[in-house]
This record gives structure tokens, sequence and C-alpha cells, in this order.
């Protein structure tokens, strides 16, 4: 499918492209309202824009994605590398704590 030169791309790449098969469930209304620009939520308005920003809702659909995919999510982690697990650990830790 594709070559990667560097690691941090494979395993982002890795990370976001099962989800990229999956159905979008945020899209951008055409016309703004009297909010603004409605993002929609399965077809339901989820929040109204000011502006007309499509990056949000590609960024939204990735987010989800990897939300509905806890496997995909802990790739992405792993590309984030230290701190992030760091801060993973800590609140994994505290959790079982509290259980």
């Amino acid at each position: 499918m594709a070559i990667f030169l560097r690691k941090e791309p494979a395993q982002i790449a890795a990370a976001v492209l099962p989800g990229t098969g999956r159905r979008l469930r945020y899209r951008l209304g055409p016309d703004p309202e009297g909010r603004g620009f409605p993002i929609l939520l399965d077809g339901r308005p989820a929040v109204y824009s000011r502006h007309f920003l499509e990056a949000l809702v590609v960024a939204l659909n990735v987010v989800d994605a990897l939300l509905a995919a806890p496997r995909d999510f802990a790739c992405l982690l792993e590309a984030m590398g230290g701190l992030a697990l760091e801060h993973v650990d800590t609140i994994a830790a505290s959790r079982l704590a509290q259980a």
C-alpha cells in the first residue's frame, strides 16, 4: 500500500488507516443557520460553527474512528511515545487503584 521511510508516519498511518473505511458520522451542513454552520452528528446538528470549517469535520471523523477502535488508538499512543504513554500509564494506574 505504501513505503514509509520513517517509523513515525508508519505508526500514524497504522492508527488512522482502518478508520478510513468507516461511515462518516460528522458532516458539515452546506448553509449557515442562525447560530452558524451546523456540524451534523449522524444527521442531526451537534455543533454550530461561525466559519465553514471542513478541516474540523475531518478531524472529528478521524478522532471518532480512533475512539471506536481502541487497538487503533493504542497505535496512535505508541506513535506519540514517551510523555503520552507516561500519562496513559498514570491514568490507568489511578483507575485500577479506584476499582
